[in-house]
């Protein structure tokens, strides 16, 4: 993510299932770069993942992704391999972004 975020580029989906471990467990590395962009960049589609979207994302899917997003996925990320399971598992699309937005 670092290497992404220096050269002012967005992963734009960063998420437990688009990282991928090597066998000896010594290495990660990021796949699916379908929503990945320039830092600040207008997104047309508006295609976003619910569980890993920040609650500026939840309120305008169309807005500009930042480098912040990716910071925020990360911290989910992080969150589900503590837990050992998805962060708002057993939840609606519509229910995730009324608890992220209101947090």
């Amino acid at each position: 993510m670092c290497c992404l975020h220096e050269r002012n580029m967005i992963h734009g989906d960063l998420k437990t299932g688009n990282l991928l471990m090597s066998d000896d467990m010594e290495s990660v590395v990021i796949t699916d770069f379908g929503l990945a962009g320039i830092q600040g960049q207008a997104v047309s589609s508006g295609a976003l993942t619910v569980h890993i979207s920040p609650p500026e994302v939840l309120q305008n899917p169309k807005a500009p992704r930042t480098q912040s997003c990716d910071v925020y996925a990360f911290g989910i990320v992080m969150l589900e391999l503590l837990l050992g399971r998805y962060a708002f598992m057993n939840m609606a699309r519509d229910a995730i972004k009324s608890v992220v937005v209101s947090a």
